[in-house]
C-alpha cells in the first residue's frame, strides 16, 4: 500500500494547463478524461473509503464508502472526501489537506499507484484524531 502523510507535503509538481494535457481544470477531471476512463476500466473497479480513528479511544468511526470503475474515479472521490474533511476544520488543521488536494504530482502518483494494482492511503492527522483516506483495486488482496 502506498500513502500519502501530512509529513510528505515536499512533492510537488506543474499543474497542465490545457484539456489536451488531461488537466484538472478548476478542480474537476474533464469529460473526456471520465468518459475515457470508463470505457477502459469499467469492469475491474475500485474500493474507496474514509475513516476517522481516535487515538485515546481507539475507535474507528466509518465516514464513507464507495465503487467506482477507473483509478481517476477513485481519485476524484478521495479529493471528494478529503474537502469534506477539510471544511470541518479549523484553517491549520486543514492545510495539509489543501495542500494534497492542489498537488497534482500526488495525484498523478496517486492514479499511477491504483493503475498498477496498488491501494494508496491518503493520511489526514489532527490533534486526536487520524483520519484515513484509501483507494484500493477490487480484484486487489493487498
Amino acid at each position: 500500500m502506498h500513502e500519502y502523510t501530512s509529513s510528505r507535503l515536499a512533492v510537488g509538481g506543474e499543474r497542465p494547463t490545457s484539456l489536451e494535457e488531461g488537466a484538472d481544470v478548476g478542480g474537476r477531471w474533464t469529460l473526456r478524461d471520465i468518459a475515457r476512463d470508463q470505457a477502459v476500466g469499467a469492469a475491474a473497479g475500485y474500493r474507496c473509503e474514509a475513516v476517522a480513528h481516535s487515538f485515546p479511544e481507539g475507535g474507528s468511526v466509518p465516514l464513507g464508502s464507495g465503487s467506482v470503475a477507473t483509478p481517476r474515479l477513485a481519485l476524484r472521490w478521495l479529493r471528494s472526501r478529503a474537502i469534506d474533511i477539510a471544511d470541518q476544520l479549523d484553517a491549520a488543521a486543514a492545510r495539509p489537506i489543501r495542500h494534497w488536494l492542489s498537488d497534482h504530482a500526488a495525484h498523478e502518483y496517486a492514479l499511477f499507484t491504483l493503475a498498477r494494482g496498488d491501494s494508496y492511503l491518503l493520511t489526514i492527522f489532527e490533534e486526536a484524531t487520524r483520519y484515513t483516506l484509501s483507494a484500493s483495486p477490487a480484484w486487489s488482496t493487498k
